[in-house]
Order: structure tokens, then C-alpha cells, then sequence
């Protein structure tokens, strides 16, 4: 017999029973109550879903259990069976808890949370009942606003969002959503006040730096764009829930500890995250997701060693673990073995090809040990994978300008600025490959001036300072180089870098003597053979 022919068959039957006496009132109409789905269940798990159903049912067979008492039995099933996504069963126990108490806000708000991810407009309705019954909840108005946001209505999410900020000034969330409504209108101005609120408020919340960064962007702000963009992680702006802490409360198991410990990690809350996978490990030893969310947790809390402990655990159950693979070898590299790294990034491959991460790591760590050849075909596959993946295309073209393979770098430095045209770190690769490549035919001094004048407009660093004279030089501009690369001697030594200026000394009297510079890197150049674990 099949699980849904189970629970059609095992499904629950629990209706109110009505008491004798006459009334005019039409009475609620309670729904079903399906039975919850245990097959994959852990025991611990199973025995306390099949308990509060026993209790419910005690509940609802006292013919003295008043109405109050049958919907709050009703609701704190529903509660429940929500705590271990039981999401169907728990919506009908809420349901019923809804019509039984009409005017209690918990039912219809534990509705809209249970169906904000799959129903958005009926969580929209739900949170339009639940704060007509408590105006002034700013969970409420949160959820609300948000589910309208993930509809496309900002009209009717923006009052909800100001609302909230009336209720309490420093809701994150509302700064966020905010900001997104203004995006939308081209007020990248307003976006960016209300993105750097949040960030304010709470910092952990680093999804924003996105936002933030194509809001900078599209003022023109560059510089502050790459800054926020680098910044860029998965932490989530949240608002305190009370209510839906008490639903969470209520489970108890691995696989909630496992549930519960990811959510924490993708909200950037690490060392709640790391309490709950421990918890879970506890339970379930030899489970290897397990061990790499925690060992994940562990390498995020700067302890490299527990977490390379971890991941060696989870391959000890699994071998063929891609992410234990990936995850241990990316330690590896980072304290400087890139041979075992090399190692476990084709392990992950050998089980996922298509694993792009993998194949830019492993590329790293065959460039750092001077296999250059075989780099560049892994940044050639993540290319392909991920077109916009501008990292990889700088690592592939690096890769072939240190294998002297310099026409067909010139090819992917096009393709990469035509891909990712706001890559300023392409431009500049392009830019003196373009100035001092040895290959006549891939030398351009007037494109790689044009190239090199606009980006130090945007940005005059060090690097592309040194560019814009090794392309003025190209073009037989000596007193222009001399000029430029004078400024970039000044400005490595007052940063304190020392070890430039050999180099920036060697092209600064080639171009005294009138010569043009026909070395773009040399072949030790750390940005070619950068050292292990960089």
C-alpha cells in the first residue's frame, strides 16, 4: 500500500461534537483533519506526532471541553504538527482552531506563516484577518508586507512596511523591504539609506550588501558598488516572532536540529547554528550531511581544524561526499596543501562533474603549483557553466598569459569584458596585455589607452595607474608614462609597499629611454603563480 493510500485510509475523522440545545447560530464548519505523514519519521519524532494526536483526540471526546477549549486543542495541535512540517495536517487542526475562536489572532498568523511559501495569497489573507483582530503586531506587518512584495504589489506592501517602522524604528526588515520598493522606482538614493539602515540595525543581515551594491551602481558609485557586492552573503534581516519561536520550541529530534541549524548558518546567527548541529550529531553520528553543515559552521567560526575533523568524519560514512570533498579540500588549500586539496577537488568532481565551485578551486590550486595547462581547462568549464562568472575568466586568461598563449588570452579577456563590462580587475588584465604583450599582433597601445584612461577615471589605484603609463608608453607617449608611472612610484611608497617598486623603477627608465614595456607580468609575478593557500 502506498503512503497516500495510507493516509486516505488512516485519515483522521475528528468533528466537533455539538452539544444538545437549540440555537440560531449556524455552527462552524471544521474540516478534516488528515493524518500526519510518519513514514520517514525518526522515532522520537513519530511517537511525539502520534501523542498529540492521541491528545487531540482526548480533547475533543469531553462533551464538557467548552468552544474556547476545542479550537486552543485544535490550534495546539496545529502548532505541533507546524513544528515538524506536517503542513497539511497542521493546516487543517489551525483551520479549525480559526473557526471555532474567530477572534483569536494566533490561528489566522500561524496560517499565514504556513502558507507564506506555498500559497502567497492566502497567507496575504490570512495576515489581513490575523491583524484585524491585533492592528499594532509587528510581526505581522512584516509577513504581510513581504508576501506582498513577493507578489509585485509595492504599492500595498510599501504602507505595510512604514507601518512597521512606526511600530518600532529599528525593524530591519522594513528598512530591507523598503529599500527593494525604491530600487524598483529608480530612487537609488532612498534604496541606499534604507539598504545601509538595515545594515545598521543588523549587520549579520549581509544578503543586503547586494542590493546595496547595485543601488551604489547605478548612482555611479563604483568603488562602493565592488565594496558592498564583495560583501555579499546569505544572512537574512529578521524581525523578533514570538509567536513562531513557540511553534519552533515544540520540536525536538535530529532532523529539526539538522532544519533549525541551517536556517541559523543561512541567517548568519554561527554560534546558535553551531549549538543545533551539535545537537544533531549528538543524535545522528554517522549521518554525513550532518557532519558537513557542521564542520561548515566551524570553518565559518575561524576553527579550521574542527571543521576539517568534521568533513573527515562525514567521508569516513560517505566517501563520495562531493561537499565533504570540496569543503576539506578548500582547508587544505587555505593552510597551504594544495597537493591533498588538488586531491579532494577531483574527488567532488569525480561524483559531481558539473560542480562548478570545484573546478575553480581546483583550478586555483593547479595554477598556485605551476600546472597552468591544466587550469585553465577547469576555468574553461566553469566559463562555460557560469558566463558571468568573471573570476574564472580573469584565472583562465592568467593562465595562458603565463603560458605564453597570449592570442588567445587576448580572446578571452574580450569575451569576459564583453560578458561582465563593469569588471574593472578585466579591464586592466585586458589593459596590459593589450600595452606589453610580446606578440605583435596582440599588441593595441591606442585601444589599451582608451581602456586604461576611463578606468583610472573610475578608480585611481596603484595597478591601474601603472596600466595607463605602460599603455601611454605603447603608444610612444614616453613623456605621458614617465609621468604616470612617477605617480605610481609615489604611491607605492607611501603604502608602504616596498616590494612594487623594483619593478616600478624597471619600466619607469625603460620608459626614460624611450622604450616601450613588452612584459605584461613576468612569469614569477605573484598574480600568475600565486604562493600556496593564497
Amino acid at each position: 500500500m502506498t503512503s497516500s493510500a495510507r493516509r486516505r485510509g488512516r485519515a483522521w475523522c475528528l468533528f466537533l461534537v455539538c452539544l444538545a440545545g437549540c440555537s440560531t447560530a449556524e455552527p462552524p464548519r471544521l474540516v478534516e483533519i488528515p493524518y500526519p505523514v510518519l513514514d520517514r519519521a525518526e522515532a522520537s519524532v513519530r511517537e511525539r506526532l502520534l501523542e498529540t494526536r492521541r491528545d487531540l483526540d482526548s480533547a475533543l471526546a469531553s462533551p464538557t471541553l467548552s468552544t474556547p477549549g476545542r479550537s486552543d486543542a485544535y490550534g495546539r495541535a496545529g502548532m505541533a504538527f507546524h513544528a515538524y512540517r506536517q503542513h497539511e495536517t497542521a493546516e487543517a487542526c489551525y483551520r479549525n482552531a480559526e473557526q471555532l475562536a474567530p477572534g483569536d489572532f494566533r490561528w489566522p498568523y500561524y496560517l499565514g506563516h504556513l502558507y507564506a511559501a506555498r500559497e502567497p495569497d492566502r497567507a496575504i489573507e490570512s495576515f489581513r484577518r490575523a491583524l484585524a483582530i491585533r492592528p499594532d503586531d509587528l510581526p505581522a506587518h512584516v509577513h504581510f508586507a513581504e508576501a506582498e512584495l513577493r507578489q509585485g504589489r509595492p504599492e500595498l506592501a510599501e504602507p505595510l512596511f512604514l507601518r512597521a517602522l512606526e511600530l518600532d524604528p529599528g525593524c530591519a526588515p522594513a528598512h530591507v523591504g523598503l529599500g527593494k520598493i525604491a530600487s524598483s522606482r529608480r530612487d537609488h538614493e532612498a534604496a541606499v539609506l534604507h539598504f545601509e539602515s538595515a545594515l545598521r540595525i543588523d549587520p549579520r543581515a549581509t544578503e543586503v550588501h547586494y542590493p546595496l551594491g547595485l543601488a551604489h551602481r547605478n548612482l555611479g558609485q563604483i568603488d562602493r558598488a565592488s565594496e558592498s557586492l564583495a560583501k555579499r552573503g546569505t544572512g537574512r534581516a529578521t524581525v523578533a516572532d514570538p509567536l513562531m519561536q513557540q511553534v519552533d520550541d515544540l520540536a525536538v529530534g535530529w532532523r529539526t536540529d539538522l532544519n533549525r541549524g541551517i536556517s541559523l548558518f543561512r541567517n548568519a546567527h554561527y554560534v546558535e547554528a553551531l549549538a543545533a548541529f551539535r545537537s544533531a550529531t549528538a543524535q545522528a553520528p554517522n549521518d554525513p550531511i550532518v557532519r558537513v553543515n557542521l564542520g561548515s559552521t566551524l570553518t565559518q567560526l575561524g576553527d579550521l581544524g574542527a571543521a576539517a575533523e568534521q568533513f573527515r568524519e562525514a567521508l569516513e560514512h560517505d566517501p563520495a561526499h562531493a561537499m565533504a570533498h570540496f569543503n576539506l579540500g578548500t582547508i587544505l588549500a587555505r593552510t597551504g596543501d594544495d597537493g591533498a586539496a588538488i586531491e579532494h577537488y577531483r574527488a567532488a568532481l569525480e561524483t559531481s562533474p558539473d560542480y562548478l565551485n570545484a573546478h575553480l578551486n581546483l583550478g586555483n590550486a593547479l595554477r598556485r603549483v605551476g600546472r597552468f595547462d591544466e587550469a585553465r581547462a577547469h576555468y574553461r568549464r566553469v566559463v562555460e557553466g557560469d558566463p558571468g562568472n568573471v573570476t574564472a575568466r580573469i584565472a583562465e586568461a592568467l593562465a595562458l598569459i603565463r603560458l605564453h598563449l597570449y592570442r588567445e588570452a587576448l580572446e578571452r579577456l574580450n569575451d569576459a569584458v564583453e560578458a561582465v563590462p563593469e569588471s574593472r580587475p578585466a579591464r586592466h588584465v585586458l589593459i596590459r596585455l593589450l600595452a606589453a604583450a610580446p606578440d605583435d599582433g596582440v599588441r593595441d597601445g591606442r585601444r589599451a589607452l582608451e581602456l586604461a584612461s576611463a578606468l583610472v577615471a573610475e578608480e585611481r589605484s596603484l595597478p591601474h595607474v601603472a596600466a595607463l603609463a605602460m599603455a601611454a608608453a605603447e603608444t610612444g607617449d614616453y613623456k605621458v608614462a614617465v609621468e604616470w608611472q612617477q605617480a605610481g612610484i609615489e604611491a607605492a611608497t607611501a603604502a608602504g609597499r616596498a616590494d612594487l617598486l623594483p619593478d616600478l623603477r624597471e619600466n619607469l627608465e625603460r620608459y626614460r629611454r624611450g622604450q616601450p614595456c613588452r612584459v605584461p607580468w613576468r612569469d614569477d609575478d605573484p598574480i600568475l603563480a600565486p604562493k600556496s593557500g593564497s
